[in-house]
């Protein structure tokens, strides 16, 4: 990222959860046009290069795999 307004939002959007929400949302283009209204400057390579960086959260089958702990597999009872 090169401009000062990428780097701040970047920033920003790492420590509000809320804003991250609304940031990772937005294609693109549409990302240029939010970040405007909220007083940032972005060129669209820079709003790629924020969603690229963005961590992505888990679907929902992700988080089934995870939450349920650990299984062995060889033991048809989900027991471990």
């Amino acid at each position: 990222m090169s401009s000062i307004d990428a780097r701040r939002l970047k920033v920003a959007a790492e420590e509000s959860p809320g804003l991250f929400h609304e940031l990772s949302a937005l294609e693109p283009e549409a990302l240029i046009q939010w970040a405007a209204g909220k007083g940032y400057e972005l060129t669209v390579d820079e709003a790629c290069e924020l969603k690229a960086d963005s961590p992505q959260e888990l679907s929902d089958d992700d988080l089934e795999q995870v939450a349920g702990g650990w299984t062995n597999p060889t033991n048809n009872n989900g027991g471990g």
